[in-house]
């Protein structure tokens, strides 16, 4: 694993881990954008035009580097600059919408190009709401295409002082980048449906390339991206042992597809407030990791040695058909939820000194097969229906039975392979057997007792 060995000051305590840059011995809390250090101070600013709203901004003519962005029923949606009102009684920008018309997915936005490519960057602005509610509230987002579901802290209720937020996000391939300062979202596929009404105001937009303000552990295929104070206290060993660790994990995963998603990038793991609460951790590049779980998860590494069920599960979700640049046909997969605990599961197989700790029990390796064999012993085994945890039991036992070479040319060819269309999850499920059966000399469906095959297709259909 390739490690930089960095020294940071935090509080009382002084640690050597792993960091980006050396950091100074400033007192200022690194998570805190209200801090807003100079350049002095060591932190590069990327110059953005009209970063303060000083200048006037049309939004109908569009002619301006700000622009508005509508991406749900953003018609009555007002979106305007004004000369006064903002920090300071500086410029700024106003986005209103009314309950009564409905909530909204509305931002404005400026793109940046001649960025370092694949680079962390922290966006900043200055930013009160008035009776914000619904959805992802107030929030700063970007336009990423590795990871969709980005976001700043949710803003929400009514806050008339001026307050500083942030995201942290990681630049496109082609150096670029779109920052919006957003009402609502760009998608509402998460829980809290992403779309919000009320008043906010924007101001004071800045963009820094990180430095010193996360502490980064580098890893060869991962790295683990967290703010400080999340982080701490911790064992900064057992933290370098976790991802080198995920390495391991990641090398299994290429071994089982037989390829590397995103063009072979790192993988990016990166703590954050701006998901749901419900969400333990978000896919895509980077992963997205509630930092309301970090310092727990992180206890319970140093105590157990745990792999962390959680961020291989997302790992796990990485490595599905869709995230190779279109290389691969995903049809056959009817439950990724299912099939990324699979690919975890056959990681484990293949270290037999790999540890999860979950629902406060501690599996060595294949133990976990246990979790997963008391769910099938309560259904598919009495004949009650399960598509889920149940079912993957299923799976297990046949990689006992055919060994993990039949798994492996089983998913590269589907991955390569598969038909375009299926008309039933029980089809996709009967395609899996199949492409296992062309690389194995036992017969696969005499492997499944008929009765359990059958409450299968009923779980399926």
């Amino acid at each position: 694993m390739k490690l930089k060995l960095l020294r940071y000051k935090y509080g009382l305590f002084a640690l050597l881990v792993v960091w980006m840059t050396t950091c100074g011995s400033s007192d200022e809390d690194p998570d805190d954008p209200n801090e807003n250090p100079t350049e002095e101070d060591g932190v590069k600013y990327v110059k953005l035009e009209n970063q303060d709203f000083e200048t006037e901004i049309n939004f109908a003519d569009g002619s301006g580097v700000w622009k508005r962005v509508n991406f749900s029923n953003a018609n009555d949606v007002q979106v305007e600059w004004s000369k006064t009102g903002g920090y300071e009684n500086s410029g700024c920008i106003k986005i209103t919408a009314l309950p009564a018309n409905g909530k909204v997915g509305v931002g404005v936005s400026q793109k940046i190009t001649n960025l370092k490519p694949n680079t962390l960057y922290r966006f900043t602005a200055k930013v009160k709401i008035s009776d914000v509610a619904d959805g992802r509230g107030a929030n700063l987002f970007t336009s990423s295409t590795g990871q969709i579901w980005n976001s700043s802290e949710f803003q929400l209720g009514t806050n008339l002082t001026w307050k500083s937020i942030f995201i942290d996000f990681i630049s496109e391939k082609d150096g670029t980048a779109e920052l919006i300062c957003g009402l609502g979202f760009r998608y509402g596929g998460t829980s809290s449906g992403g779309m919000a009404t009320g008043v906010v105001w924007y101001d004071e937009v800045r963009l820094i390339e990180v430095q010193e303000e996360l502490l980064v552990i580098t890893g060869e295929y991962v790295d683990m991206i967290l703010m400080p104070k999340t982080a701490a206290p911790y064992d900064p060993d057992k933290l370098k042992n976790w991802v080198a660790h995920l390495d391991e994990v990641y090398q299994s995963y290429e071994t089982l597809i037989g390829d590397r998603p995103y063009g072979g990038a790192k993988i990016r793991v990166l703590s954050t407030y701006g998901i749901e609460s419900g969400y333990w951790a978000l896919a895509g590049n980077p992963i997205l990791w509630n930092a309301n779980y970090v310092n727990s998860t992180l206890q319970e590494i140093s105590t157990y040695d745990n792999w962390v069920f959680g961020i291989m599960h997302e790992m796990g979700h990485v490595f599905n058909t869709g995230n190779f640049e279109g290389k691969y046909q995903g049809a056959w997969n009817w439950n990724d939820e299912m099939f990324a605990n699979f690919r975890m599961y056959y990681a484990l197989t293949q270290h037999e000194d790999s540890y999860v700790y979950i629902n406060s029990k501690l599996y060595k390796s294949a133990e976990i097969s246990a979790m997963y064999e008391d769910v099938y012993k309560t259904t598919l085994q009495i004949g009650l229906k399960n598509s889920g945890d149940g079912l993957m039991f299923v799976l297990i036992r046949l990689s006992e039975q055919l060994g993990w070479e039949a798994y492996r040319k089983a998913f590269q060819d589907m991955y390569k392979n598969s038909p375009v269309n299926f008309s039933s999850n029980w089809l996709k499920f009967r395609y899996l057997l199949d492409t296992l059966q062309k690389y194995t000399v036992l017969d696969v469906y005499s492997l499944i007792p008929e009765s359990e095959l059958e409450t299968i297709r009923q779980s399926l259909d």
